[in-house]
């Protein structure tokens, strides 16, 4: 037996089994190990993935509705330049009917010859006093003619103060309404969870980091801060038009005005709105109107002749129909005054037609009728007046003089409150305009204070059933600490594991123009996402504080802020 017991000592036969299953322990827990990797890699992926398709998705929102203010906001400049067109051609009407004036009181006049009893005696005369009685008749037939035409034109002036402008400005307050539904519904978007939605398409069970509260206010006050607040809060034609962006809110209000303003003239039919002239000019304005293009050839046997007009937004301030005021406005229309012609606030809008060279002028003038405010028609607010215009007033068409029994001589009656009230105007309305008015708006370093989108996600970590005893308890598996056994505890509550941040920037861009600044104006706005360390830039330059990712711990940016 001891023999048989120290041969068995010798043999070394059976080792390679021990060192296999040992062998193979290792290697089940490398594979136990990769597989575990994988899986935290893949689900770090997949919550990156989820945080960066809600914050691209919230962006694109916000771009949307930045194409959306662009659209309505044209729609609206469009409705301006409707207006001024309409005004336009109400000028041009009472411009006419100042001249029908003048022809109504000279056949007033002739129609004064054999007029009344006067007309006995004219037929008691052979051949001269039928003839002056045959005139006599016709020339009463056309002055109530021109009478009627000229009430026809003084009710279309009417219909455009007190109808087509009202209605296109309630027309414009339709758009901006329109507006501020669509900034309400992504506004509602980022602060209500809908980060979370979108990101559990990708990853079912990410949750907001922190509660996400703070995400949704910084989301939504920067969306907002994108607003020019006071654009949205125009009304009424008060105001002090010579302020400026640093003077507050009143300042900053006719920042909002002067904007759009321009962009009304800038846009407006220039052949028709601006500088008119006849025969060409008015040639160029029909267009496409048969027999249009001969109406150039009149301007060869007429030199000297000519008729001019403007229709023009100014900032003029609580403007009176008086004989001195009207003049001075309508020299403004030509002329380049700081706060009314180059700076308007379009708390008025004036439009005129006028006699203004050789000829036609000096005719004009003779007549009374080369003034400029005559053949005017001006839009203003309520409290000056609601807007009137001046032409020759049908109402109370004549001045009577040198009455005897023989002739009665008719001069027509120019008047500048012919329906007045009746062309009130409520100045530039709200609209939305972008906000570049914050300090550093224009470097690169703050992407000009277009909004961006953040969005912090996290996972709880990982958990497995184990079942002993028919019951199930959740556990949370974690890694050993040096030296110590590893533990598996029952867990009352969900404690954090992987993290991501994603940030998504709404930025405007024109193709082929990179140096346009943000606007509202036009629709070339997108999404994009956008590496978070620039974020942690811009949010160190919009608090104060220097160097604020080198203040992030180099532990947590190399596991958090994965972009």
């Amino acid at each position: 037996m001891l023999v048989r017991l120290r041969r068995l000592c010798r043999e070394e036969d059976g080792q390679a089994l021990v060192l296999a299953a040992l062998l193979l322990f290792a290697v089940a827990l490398g594979v136990l190990g990769t597989a575990n990797l994988g899986h935290a890699i893949h689900s770090r992926i997949q919550l990156q993935n989820a945080a960066d398709n809600a914050a691209y998705s919230l962006a694109a929102r916000e771009a949307r509705a930045f194409n959306f203010y662009a659209y309505t906001n044209r729609a609206q400049i469009s409705q301006y330049v409707t207006i001024m067109q309409f005004l336009t051609v109400d000028s041009m009407l009472l411009g006419v009917l100042n001249t029908l004036g003048v022809l109504s009181a000279v056949m007033k006049t002739i129609g004064e010859l054999c007029g009344g009893v006067k007309r006995v005696i004219c037929l008691g005369i052979p051949l001269i006093g039928w003839a002056l009685d045959a005139i006599t008749v016709a020339a009463l037939a056309v002055e109530v003619a021109i009478r009627a035409a000229g009430a026809l034109f003084l009710a279309f002036d009417l219909f455009v103060g007190s109808v087509m402008v009202p209605l296109l400005v309630g027309a414009n307050l339709f758009l901006f309404a329109s507006q501020t539904t669509f900034q309400a519904t992504v506004l509602g978007g980022i602060a209500d969870g809908e980060a979370l939605r979108i990101a559990r398409a990708t990853s079912p069970h990410a949750r907001l980091w922190g509660g996400g509260a703070l995400q949704a206010i910084g989301n939504s006050a920067r969306f907002l801060g994108a607003h020019l607040g006071e654009a949205s809060r125009l009304g009424g034609t008060k105001g002090r038009s010579h302020l400026g962006l640093e003077d507050g809110a009143e300042g900053r209000k006719n920042y909002a005005r002067r904007g759009m303003s321009e962009l009304i003239h800038a846009t407006r039919n220039g052949s028709s709105v601006y500088d008119r002239r006849f025969p060409h000019g008015l040639a160029s304005g029909l267009g496409q109107v048969i027999g249009a293009e001969h109406l150039g050839a009149v301007g060869d046997f007429l030199p000297g002749f000519g008729l001019r007009g403007h229709t023009r937004l100014h900032s003029t301030e609580d403007l009176r129909p008086t004989a001195g005021s009207m003049g001075r406005y309508y020299d403004q229309m030509e002329g380049s005054g700081q706060y009314v012609a180059r700076y308007p606030t379009g708390s008025s809008i004036g439009a005129n037609f006028y006699p203004h060279a050789g000829v036609a002028s000096t005719i004009a003038d003779a007549l009374g009728l080369g003034q400029k405010q005559l053949g005017s028609v001006t839009s203003t607010g309520t409290e000056s007046g609601g807007g009137w215009a001046c032409t020759w007033d049908v109402k109370d068409p004549y001045y009577q003089l040198g009455v005897t029994d023989v002739l009665s001589i008719y001069v027509p009656r120019f008047s500048c409150a012919v329906n007045r009230g009746k062309h009130p105007w409520w100045g530039i309305t709200p609209y939305m305009a972008f906000d570049p008015s914050r300090e550093g708006c224009e470097s690169g370093a703050s992407e000009h204070c277009q909004p961006d989108v953040w969005v912090a996600l996290e996972l709880p970590k990982s958990k497995f059933n184990l079942t002993a005893g028919g019951e199930t308890a959740a556990v949370d598996v974690q890694v050993a600490p040096p030296g110590g056994p590893a533990r598996a505890s029952n867990v009352s509550r969900e404690e954090a594991g992987a993290k991501a941040v994603s940030r998504a920037l709404a930025y405007y861009h024109r193709p082929g123009n990179w140096r346009e600044h943000p606007n509202f104006f036009n629709p070339h706005w997108r999404a994009k996402l956008a590496p978070v360390e620039q974020g942690l830039d811009r949010l160190a330059g919009d608090a104060g504080v220097l160097g604020l990712r080198e203040l992030v711990p180099r532990e947590l940016s190399g596991k958090v802020l994965t972009h």
